[in-house]
Parts: structure tokens; C-alpha cells; sequence
């Protein structure tokens, strides 16, 4: 996602024709590249968001309570992030 936002960035740069530490000839054969780059990845990381949304509420059973809530079980612990769970059972007498 980092790098595609810094891909989007770049490429927002070539289309405003405000490249700061390069000389660009903004023709429009680059125009057409720098626009063709910038959506694609635009529309790529749009999806991957919404497919990153999709599993952290409805996708993932139990998710959505943890996120309004604050707590799960510790079956669902256990199997996410078991490093957690496992900190969390030492600290219990």
C-alpha cells in the first residue's frame, strides 16, 4: 500500500507538471503513461482497501465484535496473534 501510494504521488506529480528535482518533457506521450499509471494503481490499491475492510469486518468471524468491543475470545486470540495470547497467559497467575 506504501508503495503504491508513493506511485500515485509520483505520477500525480507528472500530471500537475510539478516534478520538483527533474527536468520532465511533458509531452503527451508521457502524459498518457503518467495517467495510465497513476489509475492503475489507483484502482489497485482501491481494492486492496476495500479487500482489507471485507476481511476485517464481515469477512473475519469475530472481528467486527473485537473492533466494537475491545475484547475476544481467546480462541480467536490464539489463532490471530498468537504472540498476544501467549504474553497474556504468562502475565496471569
Amino acid at each position: 500500500m506504501t508503495f503504491l501510494g508513493l506511485v500515485i504521488s509520483a505520477s500525480g506529480f507528472v500530471l500537475d507538471m510539478i516534478v520538483p528535482f527533474m527536468t520532465i518533457e511533458y509531452t503527451r506521450g508521457t502524459m498518457q503513461i503518467a495517467n495510465i499509471i497513476h489509475s492503475s494503481a489507483a484502482i489497485l490499491m482501491s481494492a486492496m482497501a476495500m479487500g482489507h475492510i471485507y476481511i476485517g469486518t464481515i469477512g473475519m468471524q469475530g472481528s467486527i465484535d473485537g473492533m466494537k468491543t475491545g475484547y475476544v475470545d481467546a480462541t480467536w486470540a490464539k489463532e490471530h496473534h498468537e504472540l498476544w495470547y501467549d504474553e497474556l497467559k504468562k502475565s496471569k497467575p
